[in-house]
């Protein structure tokens, strides 16, 4: 029971973490597309398409946060890990630096929000085989 509730403790803060990093990227996206000065139809493309990715992350997040996101937190985790593996580490300002740290500790509470969610299935399973 211990192990079901930690999973599921440490699986809500992954979601949460997930929810962050999606509403972090809206926010660059709508940012991005007001600064932009593009005509209405390329922004509202470009909008579409790099709304994707938040959209994975808030799928995952909600998964998580009912303790049931192993495959969709894992999806959500290697996006934020391309993300910032696909970064100019070399050449970035220190609001850039600040932002990637922000990332990667998201990261690090996403991919325990993961763990959790494994424990948590892997607690059910055997509750399931003990009770059967």
């Amino acid at each position: 029971m211990g192990a079901q509730y930690g999973g599921k403790r440490a699986a809500k803060w992954g979601g949460i973490a997930s929810l962050l990093v999606a509403a972090r990227g809206e926010v660059g996206i709508i940012y991005t597309v007001v600064h932009s000065g593009k005509a209405i139809g390329n922004a509202v493309a470009y909008t579409v398409g790099a709304s994707i990715v938040p959209l994975i992350l808030v799928i995952a997040g909600v998964r998580l946060l009912q303790g049931k996101g192993r495959v969709s937190g894992s999806i959500a985790a290697l996006l934020l890990v391309f993300d910032l593996a696909f970064r100019p580490w070399g050449s970035m300002t220190l609001l850039e630096t600040s932002a990637s740290i922000i990332s990667l500790a998201l990261l690090i509470v996403l991919l325990n929000g993961v763990r959790g969610s494994f424990a948590v299935h892997a607690s059910e399973k055997r509750v399931r085989e003990v009770f059967d």
